[in-house]
């Protein structure tokens, strides 16, 4: 058998990067030492942005509630975290220029930008899960859940139930 060339256009390896010499990884300390070496080396610090949409993860939408804000665009997908259910993600920005990405699954956010996205559709709108300015930022609506059954609960039904066994919820809507 005789052993073909590798040439760049032929090629299918993968090049091994570059590593900092072993010499001089055992003698880094601290992440200072560390950008020291690379300044001194010319390259470039990395915060991993260029692979980052630039919206940082929310997961308190409580954060959200009255904030005027502008959802850029959101888009579908079904999550392990919630056994295969269909989730939205949302990103947006808030009037103070605020970048973040949200998710939602519930009949709030996720069933209101399913109905949007429908109605535009059904206008012929030619970007249907872009662009949705919210004067009022979110709102919310805040009840019970008992632990036993999963169910609601009425607010009188959860001042009779002792605290082991409720859970507060809250469902967050666009204050449209």
């Amino acid at each position: 058998m005789v052993a073909k060339e590798n040439t760049p256009e032929t090629s299918t390896e993968l090049t091994r990067p570059e590593l900092v010499p072993l010499d001089i990884a055992r003698d880094l300390k601290s992440i200072a030492d560390v950008e020291l070496y690379f300044r001194s080396e010319g390259i470039d610090a990395s915060d991993g942005s260029e692979i980052t949409d630039g919206f940082a993860k929310l997961d308190n939408k409580e954060r959200l509630v009255s904030v005027p804000l502008l959802v850029v665009d959101w888009a579908y997908f079904n999550s392990n975290e919630y056994a295969g259910a269909e989730v939205a993600t949302i990103r947006l920005m808030t009037q103070p220029g605020e970048k973040f990405r949200i998710s939602d699954g519930s009949t709030g956010l996720y069933r209101q930008l399913k109905d949007i996205e429908a109605r535009r559709i059904e206008v012929g709108h030619q970007h249907p899960t872009q662009d949705l300015y919210v004067r009022q930022g979110l709102r919310v609506s805040r009840y019970w859940i008992s632990t036993a059954t999963g169910m609601t609960m009425t607010q009188q039904q959860a001042d009779e139930t002792p605290t082991g066994e409720k859970k507060a919820a809250a469902t967050y809507y666009f204050d449209l």
